[in-house]
């Protein structure tokens, strides 16, 4: 039995070399969710006084975003607009902050878009 399973083991690894490399092409040649595509539809959805200062993208995960505006109300409504793009599982969003720098009123932000899992991790 010892020598059947050794005489199978090189071509079982092969195969399974072979299949995760497979796997993994599939997971970058999908650009359904890409960073470029995730970059669009945030732009669609931001409000012209909604200023965006950070945008980090993880592939399979989530973008997240930091931003300000002078209106508290422009946030919410690009919160709102995240929220119902079909691009994106859902939108974590942390309270928005209003502060005074120099004389004018600023609210910050800072949200996570959170993409649909990966199709491949699902794969026995």
């Amino acid at each position: 039995m010892r020598k059947e399973a050794a005489k199978y083991a090189g071509p079982a690894n092969a195969a399974l070399i072979a299949r995760n490399e497979m796997l993994s092409l599939e997971k970058y040649a999908d650009r359904s969710h890409s960073a470029l595509e995730c970059l669009r539809e945030v732009t669609v959805a931001l409000p012209d006084d909604v200023e965006i200062a950070s945008y980090t993208y993880k592939k399979g995960e989530a973008v997240s975003l930091r931003g300000s505006s002078d209106r508290a109300e422009a946030v919410y409504d690009f919160f709102q607009k995240l929220g119902a793009s079909d691009l994106f599982v859902g939108v974590k969003d942390q309270p928005v902050s209003t502060r005074t720098v120099k004389d004018k009123r600023v609210s910050t932000f800072s949200l996570t878009a959170e993409l649909p899992k990966d199709k491949t991790e699902d794969r026995p």
